[in-house]
């Protein structure tokens, strides 16, 4: 645990969300901050951590789409965007639709069941 909060998620620089509710909405849920129940403010998380990941894999038991953080990053600041923006009492991130993953994954890993 304390790796993941010094350095990143692996020594290789990628990191791995798991989105049950892929299959229902059919949008990716991309954090870039969280807030702990003592914490007052959201501090940078997913995405916006200062940390060795330049990969985000997220998907589900079927699905895993590798992306560029670098890319969701210059998505989350283009104002030009119609992402929809959600913040809980604990996460603030954004909805990916699945049509902009598909286009824009460096891969995509399909459970062949």
């Amino acid at each position: 645990m304390k790796y993941q909060y010094t350095k990143g998620e692996s020594k290789s620089g990628v990191e791995i969300k798991l989105d049950r509710r892929f299959k229902d909405t059919g949008n990716l849920y991309i954090e870039y901050g969280e807030k702990r129940p003592e914490a007052i403010n959201f501090m940078p998380s997913g995405i916006e951590r200062n940390d060795n990941s330049w990969l985000y894999c997220i998907g589900n038991y079927e699905i895993l789409y590798i992306l560029s953080k670098k890319w969701l990053k210059e998505l989350r600041e283009d104002t030009e965007s119609e992402l929809r923006h959600i913040t809980t009492a604990t996460s603030k991130g954004f909805l990916l639709p699945k049509y902009l993953a598909d286009e824009k994954a460096v891969n995509i890993i399909r459970d062949e069941v």
